[in-house]
């Protein structure tokens, strides 16, 4: 597989009135895997849209390796793509589906045979097992697995992702995610993907773009994102959080403290031990078995929360109605309210 590089420069979109994207910028490195994560109707879909050929900027430029694309057609920009809704053909067989783009570019018999083989293979499919089936025969994972095979079988230079994973159920979820991780490392294909969900993005990722109402809030690694948001926005979207005012905590200023569940401790008594950012006392309002982890929410008052993850043993130690003290550990971060 070829990667590239691509450069999304003051990318800009409407429709009619509505503003979908507002001078959007990015750069995806060579054989990166590139996540878009952002909310419904953020513009996300239609970025990588413009990107594939699919749609029209009113303004900007897409450039691969440099070249100026912005007016190229789909298929001459040599991208693979997989769609939300996966749009296989349904009268046509396993291996005709995967077999499509070769033939478009004029493959031997024998060398699309061979090709189609090889990525089944790669996408973990038994090709005598589903070789000749029509996909209305296949589970949703296998049918997911075909099209990301014909998205690889013609070798993209970049490959892109809409939201391929949002009809699949968790398990079979859990296992295409590795499987994406495995494919990329095997093949070394720039790709691009596209997802409202941050697990899939924090899984995935080399680097995450977080979008809202058309605008890149924030572009970083996965723990960039997690530990430095830098804005309200990107706090509560990327990973659980404790927004807490600061007047809460005795101060007037217009400024929040953002605490990650896990900078977010509590005690039956006020600890001799200083060194945390912030207190507070509430009382055990909720409490979630999780596993191997507890999930407990504290009411502070009317109008707020927060939430912290004990381990199952630490978390018999309290419960429902518990009057408890909130400590912030200082990894917690005062940000501006917005």
């Amino acid at each position: 597989m070829r990667g590239i590089s691509l450069d999304v420069m003051e990318i800009t979109k409407s429709y009619g009135k509505q503003k979908v994207l507002d001078k959007v910028n990015l750069k995806v490195e060579r054989k990166e895997f590139f996540t878009i994560l952002g909310p419904s109707g953020c513009g996300k879909t239609t970025l990588l849209h413009i990107i594939a050929g699919l749609v029209t900027p009113d303004s900007g430029k897409i450039l691969f390796d440099g070249k100026d694309v912005t007016n190229e057609p789909p298929h001459k920009r040599d991208i693979g793509m997989v769609f939300q809704d996966l749009a296989l053909f349904p009268h046509m067989t396993v291996a005709e589906n995967i077999a499509f783009g070769l033939k478009l570019r004029n493959k031997s018999e024998q060398e699309i045979k061979a090709r189609v083989k090889e990525m089944l293979e790669l996408v973990r499919l038994n090709p005598s097992e589903v070789w000749n089936k029509y996909p209305a025969q296949l589970s949703g994972g296998q049918q997911q697995r075909v099209a990301l095979a014909r998205a690889l079988a013609v070798e993209p230079r970049l490959l892109l992702l809409d939201e391929p994973l949002s009809h699949i159920d968790y398990k079979i979820k859990q296992e295409l995610l590795a499987e994406l991780r495995r494919i990329h490392k095997e093949t070394g294909v720039t790709t691009l993907y596209v997802t409202h969900d941050q697990n899939e993005a924090m899984y995935l990722s080399d680097r995450i773009a977080v979008m809202n109402y058309g605008r890149i809030e924030q572009i970083g690694t996965p723990e960039e994102l997690y530990n430095n948001p830098a804005s309200l926005f990107v706090a509560s979207f990327f990973g659980d959080a404790n927004i807490v005012p600061l007047k809460l905590i005795g101060n007037e200023e217009n400024k929040i403290l953002f605490a990650r569940l896990d900078n977010t401790v509590i005690f039956k008594e006020q600890p001799i031990k200083d060194g945390y950012l912030a207190y507070l006392k509430g009382v055990i309002s909720d409490k979630v078995f999780m596993g191997p982890q507890v999930l407990l929410e504290i009411r502070i008052d009317e109008k707020h929360t927060v939430k912290t993850i004990l381990p199952r043993n630490e978390a018999t130690k309290y419960n429902i109605g518990d009057e408890v003290i909130v400590a912030f550990t200082s990894e917690a971060k005062i940000i501006e309210a917005q």
